[in-house]
């Protein structure tokens, strides 16, 4: 036999490391290859294919390789056809042909193609794509005709849909199937047990499971539609391939004939479907090769099972036989100091390694680079981007690779605004990243006032662009309410018939002149596109690029290559083009309808494999990422809370107990390795604590994906990587603790010159302010520094005749301490407007204050209070102190109005200047909100806008959502605050709610005492209703106050 070293050096290839030589010299027999990150493995099994090749073992016509996407199935087969075509030189070989090499999707559907009769499969069913499968379920949902037990939007219901039937597939279940189990699951917690039943741990568990009772009737209604239809899903077809390979034993012993040797690339990513159908069609003892890391498994988002590794073995051993382990641990990608730290963080996933599989330390190849680790901590999120932006920079130029990976999208825009601001090239990878460009922004926004003259958000959003000013968006809000009538207000209709010249709203705005113009002009570039919108989607989506002139702005960018800045709107192009193709009948409002769920879905709806660029810098998530290598990488949002999404004040995480679209895990076929829930505890104290305790074992579980992340993370970096984090992450309201993944690595990692580790600091975040600056820092005075210094001597000598110490000083006084003071013209100008002030400080009617016909609620509630300090306000209006979590609460807001799709008009935050959040972060209010009980209903209307006389006044109310209710409405105002603790301050706030159900009942025709009103405190959970009021006592309550102004 001719050895492995032995072909490498006649083939002139690089020598195989003894554990690559292990792999290609192996028997024929089954093998897992625990290979680690960057170890050539996809090198090692071309050699293998050659090597059998070369000593007349198996033809390489007879292998077949799987690997998950065409890229690297392409990689992997022109690899092998080079060196063979080299072999048959250099050995003599005859022809050895070429082995089949595929991807594990395109396998299962040449196996249905060419087996599927068997099981009763059309064979010639067409393959629809993500996009067909979401516009197939939109469709059941319009046409439903009963009731579906489960209160959620449209989109939810899709989402949902869509995600158990991907469960179900993957765990080669029926929805019968799932249906009995869930039901027995039911049954298990309705079980007659001693003590004090806890809500949490009964009633919340059971309405979740039975929502997924109610979504199997849409799973299989959406089965059956595509039966009906001659289409297919890759998942089915996975399934469906497992039916053939389990039903028809002759299809499996034909795949043994033809395929003597079979290799399994990224096996860690397999799910169990996938597992099954190798399984039943090799079987146990056939020569199969599987390779992967698991401490790369992270797709189980998508369906793949952590145990794929361990279940080969256990699927593949002949009796008596167990499946042999080798590993591959020499890095040829990674330098020194990178791989110590990628061996740091993953210490735990090995310790923690299930079913004796082996995972590898990894360790340099010779010669290797000592490799850069740094790390740098900022105090807000807009400083790290800059800093990214400045380490990138100093590593980058073209012709070199680099890239910034996040754990979120929403870190996205601040690191494309810190790159473009520094003139560096950036690209985002992925349809929900590039969602967060600015200029693919306003290209949908436009789409979606096209296709929707309700979507005011998305008006606002091309206003903005259009610098108008404050008084004219008010004018604007106020004259779309105007034209509604009583109707909801549009803002886009208000765009598309402006006031005419002269108007002015109840409040005094009136549109400028410069700003009719402006609005003139998008008016007229929307009007164009809503023209063409007969026009096929691809080229709908290139005539409002046109229309907006985006094509112009993009390339006319300092120091910015006009294709390369163009790319953003090329790719959102394309996505459009693909969204075409895949789709059963294309139209704008479903493409905007699957832009919505990429949006939502932090993982993304594409998986596609992306390519390194070496003409920009690419910004992605660290699940874009996998496969792929820089030169250099930063990792942002290194805090707790971001990366890992935990934060060390979670305690636990519920996961299939009340989140309906996961497939409960007693259910999956993979449920060994997931954590444990005891439901034959006999009494409910006991019960609580076993589901305390799969809580901790839950969120242990979802730590150790996180931490695969991280590995993962860090080993995309040949020669540098910069572990970033911000003491005040974007969106927190308070400091945040460092990652601990950055915090295990901080001995390993350097910090670079001109970088630094911001110390950590107690109170309210900063980090939602824009703060730019340098270091060392600047002189802000610049040359003026000697005319400042002279002008504050000045201030100083005058202070010495002037005391302005002790009580306020009276005019009579200013005037008395003036006199025979020598002033210039300023100096004269500055103290007229003393004057001025202390004359109003003086006057009687310091109280008092003109306040116009239009208030709005908040308003109304704060003249209420205070009316002297209202007064004190409206005569001398002043920007508020900045709120941290203001923001909080107004993300939390949009992210409801996405949810439940329907978009806010410009209005006043009525809501959201209160006590903050705890926890502070946004991703905490969402599950508090989805684990509660108003996730699970459907609105009859949000974010409305309504206007209603009290008292003499007109009083704007902003109302978040009004829901039936079986003796009539509720009214709904979300609060991301705490809820008040003094009974003065509860029975205060309830005078908002009165102002809400009075607007409700009157624009609704409905009773007063049909309208109820209540205030949702959404980290808690609490529901606080106000009192139901009559008309005239809520009258009585106001008049007083608006009498006095």
């Amino acid at each position: 036999m001719i050895s492995a070293f032995e072909v490498a050096r006649v083939l002139r290839d690089d020598p195989p490391t003894p554990e690559q030589a292990a792999v290609i010299e192996a028997p024929l027999e089954p093998l897992l290859v625990v290979a680690g990150a960057g170890s050539g493995k996809t090198a090692t099994m071309a050699a293998r294919v050659v090597w059998l090749a070369v000593n007349g073992v198996v033809a390489a016509e007879d292998v077949l390789g799987l690997t998950f996407t065409r890229k690297a199935a392409g990689e992997l087969a022109d690899r092998v056809r080079a060196r063979l075509a080299a072999a048959v030189q250099a050995f003599g070989l005859t022809d050895a042909g070429q082995p089949r090499v595929a991807t594990y999707n395109s396998f299962a559907a040449a196996l249905v193609r060419d087996h599927g009769l068997r099981v009763g499969r059309d064979p010639d069913a067409a393959v629809i794509s993500r996009a067909g499968a979401w516009q197939i379920v939109d469709g059941l949902l319009r046409d439903w005709q009963s009731d579906i037990d489960v209160d959620a939007a449209p989109a939810t219901l899709i989402a949902r849909t869509l995600a158990l039937s991907d469960e179900l597939r993957a765990n080669l279940l029926t929805a019968a199937e799932a249906r009995e189990g869930i039901g027995d699951l039911i049954r298990q917690f309705e079980e007659p047990r001693t003590g004090r039943a806890v809500r949490e741990v009964r009633d919340v568990p059971i309405a979740a499971l039975r929502q997924r009772l109610a979504l199997l009737d849409l799973v299989e209604a959406y089965q059956e539609r595509k039966h009906a239809l001659g289409v297919t899903e890759f998942a089915d077809q996975v399934a469906d391939a497992c039916r053939i390979a389990r039903d028809a034993p002759a299809v499996g012993t034909a795949m043994r004939a033809a395929y003597r040797v079979v290799l399994l690339d990224e096996f860690q990513d397999t799910s169990v479907a996938q597992l099954g159908l190798l399984a039943d069609l090799f079987g146990p003892g056939h020569p199969v090769l599987a390779v992967g890391d698991p401490n790369q498994a992270i797709y189980g988002w998508r369906g793949a099972s952590a145990a794929s590794l361990t279940g080969f073995r256990a699927r593949f051993a002949e009796r008596g036989r167990p499946v042999r382990a080798l590993t591959l641990s020499t890095s040829w990608r990674n330098d020194v100091g990178i791989l110590r730290a990628a061996n740091a963080v993953s210490v735990p996933l090995r310790d923690g390694a299930e079913g004796g599989t082996p995972v590898p330390v990894l360790a340099a190849r010779a010669g290797a680079g000592a490799g850069e680790v740094h790390q740098s901590v900022t105090a807000t999120a807009l400083e790290e981007a800059a800093a990214i932006a400045r380490w990138v920079e100093e590593r980058w130029s073209p012709g070199r690779s680099a890239a910034v990976l996040c754990r979120a999208r929403k870190q996205f825009p601040a690191l494309i605004r810190a790159f473009r601001d520094r003139g560096i090239p950036v690209t985002v990878v992925g349809l929900s990243g590039l969602l967060f460009t600015p200029e693919v922004i306003d290209l949908r926004s436009a789409l979606e006032v096209v296709a929707d003259p309700g979507r005011g958000d998305a008006m606002m959003r091309l206003l903005t662009n259009e610098r108008l000013g404050m008084a004219d968006l008010h004018a604007l809000a106020a004259w779309s309410s105007a034209l509604a009538g009583p109707d909801p207000a549009s803002l886009v209709e208000a765009v598309d018939s402006p006031p005419p010249p002269g108007w002015r709203s109840p409040a005094g705005h009136a549109l400028s002149a410069d700003a009719r113009a402006r609005v003139s002009r998008l008016a007229a570039a929307i009007g164009h596109v809503r023209r063409l919108a007969w026009l096929p989607l691809p080229e709908l989506v290139v005539e409002a690029e046109r229309a907006l002139g985006l094509d112009i702005e993009v390339t006319a960018r300092a120091g910015v290559d006009p294709a390369r800045a163009r790319a953003n709107l090329d790719a959102f192009a394309s996505r459009a083009a693909d969204y075409a193709s895949g789709a059963l009948a294309p139209t704008l409002a479903g493409f905007l309808d699957w832009l919505d769920a990429a949006e939502a879905n932090e993982n993304g709806l594409d998986i596609a494999a992306a390519d390194v660029s070496t003409d920009a810098v690419q910004i992605l998530t660290v699940h874009a990422a996998k496969g792929l290598e820089w030169d250099a990488v930063a990792i942002a949002g290194m805090s707790e809370g971001q990366f890992p999404s935990w934060d060390t004040r979670t305690t636990g995480d519920s996961g299939w107990l009340t989140r309906a679209d996961e497939l409960p895990y007693p259910l999956r076929g993979d449920a060994g390795s997931l954590p444990e829930l005891d439901l034959t505890v006999a009494d409910w104290p006991a019960l609580r604590q076993e589901v305390s305790r799969f809580r901790e074992r839950n969120l242990a579980h979802a730590i150790s994906e996180e931490r695969r992340l991280a590995y993962v993370a860090v080993t995309r970096a040949r020669s540098a990587v910069l572990l970033s984090a911000a003491r005040h992450p974007a969106g927190a309201n308070r400091p945040a603790s460092l990652s601990r993944f950055l915090e295990e690595l901080s001995e390993l990692a350097t910090v670079p010159p001109g970088f630094g580790i911001a110390e950590a600091a107690d109170g309210e975040s900063t980090g939602d302010l824009e703060v730019r600056g340098s270091y060392p820092h600047d002189d802000p005075a610049g040359d003026r520094r000697d005319q400042l210094d002279a002008a504050v001597a000045a201030v100083r000598r005058a202070a010495g005749r002037v005391s302005l110490l002790g009580n306020p000083p009276g005019l009579a006084s200013l005037e008395g301490a003036l006199a025979g003071i020598p002033m210039t013209a300023r100096e004269r100008e500055l103290a007229e407007e003393v004057r001025a002030l202390l004359a109003e400080a003086a006057d009687d009617r310091a109280g008092e204050a003109e306040v116009g016909p239009l208030l709005s609620a908040s308003a109304a509630m704060e003249l209420v209070r205070a009316p002297a300090e209202f007064a004190r306000r409206m005569r001398r209006p002043m920007p508020g102190r900045p709120q941290p979590h203001a923001r909080r609460g107004t993300e939390f807001h949009a992210w409801l109005e996405r949810r439940f799709r329907r978009p806010a008009l410009l209005g006043e935050p009525e809501d959201i200047w209160e006590a903050d959040p705890e926890p502070a972060e946004l991703e905490t209010l969402k599950r508090s909100f989805l684990d509660g009980p108003w996730a699970h209903r459907v609105p009859l209307a949000v974010e409305l806008d309504l206007e209603t006389p009290v008292a003499g006044r007109l009083i704007r109310c902003r109302i978040d959502a009004v829901y039936r209710e079986a003796d009539g409405v509720m009214v709904v105002d979300w609060k991301t605050g705490r809820e008040p603790t003094g009974g003065e301050e509860r029975e205060h706030r309830q005078l908002q709610l009165a102002l809400y159900r009075l607007a409700y009942a009157r624009a609704a025709g409905l009773d007063l005492g049909e309208v109820r009103a209540a205030f949702v405190y959404v980290r808690t959970g609490v529901t606080i209703e106000a009192e139901n009021l009559t008309e005239a006592q809520i009258e009585d309550r106001f008049g007083p106050a608006f009498a006095t102004t």
